[in-house]
């Protein structure tokens, strides 16, 4: 990833959905850009960045939705610029698949000698 990039908050996700849609001539009135943000099935497609599931083992429901954010996450690219979801499931799959970097982090982190933090256990990343 680039060393500028953006992130989008809440507005900048509503407008990057409105995009997708009109991109895609979605106009349904069940749809709103503000129902697909928060759908459950946004949360299954999430899940499916995770897990690299393909968009249409949701079944023939979800599909609309299911291509509202494959083109949100055009646009995302597109913009260079991330969500908060993209935050957090880049830093872990970093510290997962980065040792160098998982590592610089455990010792910055955990205190060898008494392995308590201001009262709170450390604990290993």
């Amino acid at each position: 990833m680039a060393k500028d990039f953006a992130i989008y908050d809440d507005d900048d996700q509503l407008a990057a959905v409105k995009l997708a849609m009109a991109k895609l001539q979605i106009d349904d009135d069940a749809l709103t850009p503000r129902n697909v943000l928060g759908k459950s099935v946004m949360r299954r497609i999430t899940h499916r960045r995770r897990s690299k599931m393909r968009a249409d083992a949701f079944g023939p429901d979800t599909r609309k939705v299911a291509d509202i954010y494959a083109g949100y996450e055009t646009l995302l690219k597109q913009s260079k610029a991330v969500d908060f979801d993209d935050l957090l499931l880049r830093s872990a799959r970093l510290l997962r698949e980065v040792p160098e970097v998982r590592d610089r982090w455990r010792k910055r982190f955990c205190v060898p000698a008494c392995g308590r933090i201001s009262g709170y256990e450390s604990r290993a990343v």
